[in-house]
C-alpha cells in the first residue's frame, strides 16, 4: 500500500489540509496549503474580491492549448441559446454538442455589431 502525504506548497514542511485553487487572468493554479496558509490566501484576496464586479460580458480565458481560446460559461450560455435560434446545432455520434470555429467567430462578430442594445 502506497501512502500519499501532501506537504504545503509554501513552507514545504507542515501538511497540507486542502488544495486551493487561484485564478488570474485565465491562468490557474493549485496550491496544497496548510490551513493557516489556506486562511490567509482567502483573506489576502478577499479586499480585491469585494472591490470588484461580476463582467460585463464573456470573458476571453486562456486554454492550456496554446492559440486556441477558452470562454467562460456565460459566453456559451449566450452562444447555445444564439446558435439555436440560428439552427446551428452539430451533434457527436455520442450525442454530445459541437460548434466549429467559424460559428464561434460568427457569434464574436454578432456581440461586436450589437454591443450595448440589450
Amino acid at each position: 500500500m502506497i501512502k500519499l502525504k501532501l506537504v504545503d506548497d509554501l513552507d514545504k514542511v507542515t501538511d497540507a489540509a486542502e488544495t486551493v485553487t487561484i485564478g488570474l487572468n485565465g491562468e490557474w493554479r493549485e496550491l496544497d496549503l496548510s490551513e493557516a496558509n489556506a486562511q490567509q490566501i482567502r483573506d489576502d484576496i478577499q479586499r480585491y474580491w469585494d472591490a470588484g464586479r461580476e463582467p460585463d460580458g464573456p470573458v476571453l480565458r486562456r486554454d492550456r492549448r496554446p492559440g486556441k481560446p477558452r470562454y467562460g460559461q456565460q459566453f456559451y450560455k449566450g452562444f447555445r441559446k444564439w446558435a439555436d435560434e440560428h439552427g446551428i446545432k452539430y451533434e457527436t455520434p455520442g450525442g454530445n454538442s459541437y460548434y466549429r470555429d467559424n460559428d464561434i467567430k460568427a457569434y464574436l462578430e454578432y456581440l461586436k455589431e450589437h454591443q450595448g442594445q440589450e
